[in-house]
């Protein structure tokens, strides 16, 4: 789960909350993951040596709060195993074989975590999407996996009405191959609510994320960690309508089912404290808002290490309740200790690094120092 700053500036917008479309990467991985057994299956296929099969088993479940540890590094040997991966698959089978789409589509997806989205991952997915569909049919589950991988690109990229159009497609798939009560069904469901929050269709929304919570309560279990996120996802609506008592409700339960289920310092229990914080600073109750940012960052610093962006996130969001307490001192330390970690993790001239830089001197001289 990643963390969202909570910032009108920072978003581009006037003296409010940021627009619906900035809450996207908040609630849902960037790309949903595969199934581990089949790409198990085709590795094992494909003749990939240990050290590769481990990689690519390693990328392709690896958690997105994690994934800022050290991203270029990463990314980078994971586009080489895969690029291997695709080579030999080809080799092996040729262009046309559904193990072959497998590695475009690993691919794929380290491209839209490198933003290379129109020559990169939708180039990669469109040419696995081809490949299945021919190989396989057009009611195949990996046909609706392809669509369903592009229309996370669109959403990364804000293209919501292309978006809803392939996720529409992935869903009749694999409602018919999967059947009604499929975590994949409810993956589709999830992200097709984040493109209707996105467009202000709240109601719509919450229906969705609703039937995203049955189908995983369902299928997981009441403590897995999906249900937590799926419950996050109802709050986050429910805040956006302004109904903080409900997003207290469903951010408490999810909160409930995360240390259990993933323990007390994981990142995920760090975002919902910070979604609580959120919620309680827009009730004005700062006082508790800045105790669940001390806690969250307390989670952060120990889970992720002391320079990690994400403790910037919490510190930034720490100065914004300062700010309106007119605790401007505080909020200016807050405010320069976030852009310290910024311009370590992104560089100086990244925006956050420079937005940070400028409330923190919005702040000093508020203070009159």
């Amino acid at each position: 789960m990643h963390l969202l700053v909570r910032d009108a500036a920072l978003a581009g917008v006037p003296g409010g909350r940021p627009p619906p479309g900035a809450w996207r990467a908040f609630l849902i991985r960037n790309a949903e993951r595969p199934s581990l057994d089949v790409m198990l299956v085709e590795a094992e296929f494909s003749q990939l040596d240990a050290q590769t099969i481990e990689v690519f088993v390693e990328a392709t479940t690896s958690d997105d709060s994690r994934a800022l540890l050290s991203a270029r590094f990463a990314l980078a040997e994971r586009e080489k195993s895969f690029i291997r991966f695709h080579l030999r698959a080809s080799d092996c089978y040729g262009d046309d074989d559904p193990r072959t789409a497998a590695a475009l589509n690993c691919l794929a997806d380290v491209n839209h975590r490198h933003r290379r989205y129109e020559e990169g991952a939708l180039e990669l997915h469109g040419r696995a999407l081809a490949v299945r569909l021919k190989a396989l049919g057009e009611e195949h589950p990996r046909v609706a996996d392809s669509q369903h991988n592009t229309a996370n690109v669109y959403l990364s990229q804000g293209r919501n009405e292309e978006a809803l159009e392939l996720y529409g497609r992935a869903l009749a798939v694999r409602l018919k191959a999967l059947g009604q009560e499929h975590p994949r069904v409810a993956d589709t469901l999830n992200n097709m609510a984040l493109v209707y929050q996105s467009q202000g269709r709240y109601e719509e929304a919450l229906e969705l994320c609703g039937r995203v919570h049955a189908v995983r309560q369902k299928t997981l279990g009441e403590e897995h960690p999906d249900v937590a996120a799926a419950l996050n996802s109802m709050a986050l609506v429910y805040d956006q309508r302004g109904r903080h008592k409900e997003a207290l409700e469903h951010y408490g339960r999810a909160l409930a089912v995360q240390q259990k289920a993933l323990g007390e310092e994981h990142p995920d229990v760090a975002g919902t404290l910070n979604n609580m914080a959120s919620v309680y600073d827009d009730q004005e109750r700062y006082e508790e808002a800045l105790e669940h940012y001390g806690r969250a960052m307390a989670v952060q610093r120990k889970a992720l290490g002391e320079e990690h962006p994400s403790v910037g996130d919490t510190m930034y969001n720490m100065a914004i309740t300062y700010k309106k307490q007119k605790r401007y001192e505080e909020a200016t330390a807050s405010y320069t200790s976030a852009a310290v970690l910024y311009g370590k993790a992104y560089g100086h001239g990244d925006s956050k690094s420079i937005n940070a830089r400028k409330m923190a001197r919005v702040a000093r001289s508020m203070a009159g120092t």
